[in-house]
């Protein structure tokens, strides 16, 4: 699993793990939205709507493939699901 989630989201974590602002909980956010970009964000999310494009772009940069194909989507609800820390 770890393997998966590094091939899927590695290039994010990457950006986090060095960034004031990580793109990982905009991702999240944008995947339980069922990958809709709208543009007044969910309360969830704090970027404004047009901060929300930007770090989609930003994200969709650093995957290298685009997050409008459902299949690139699923992999990636995966890959966010795997890594979410386990609840005890």
């Amino acid at each position: 699993m770890a393997r998966y989630i590094e091939d899927e989201l590695g290039p994010v974590l990457k950006h986090d793990a060095k960034a004031t602002n990580p793109l990982l909980p905009t991702l999240r956010t944008y995947l339980s939205c069922d990958g809709k970009k709208v543009a007044k964000p969910p309360s969830c999310c704090s970027s404004s709507g047009g901060r929300l494009y930007y770090r989609l772009e930003r994200i969709e940069s650093l995957l290298g493939r685009s997050m409008d194909d459902p299949d690139n989507r699923q992999a990636l609800v995966f890959a966010v699901r795997g890594h979410e820390p386990i609840a005890t």
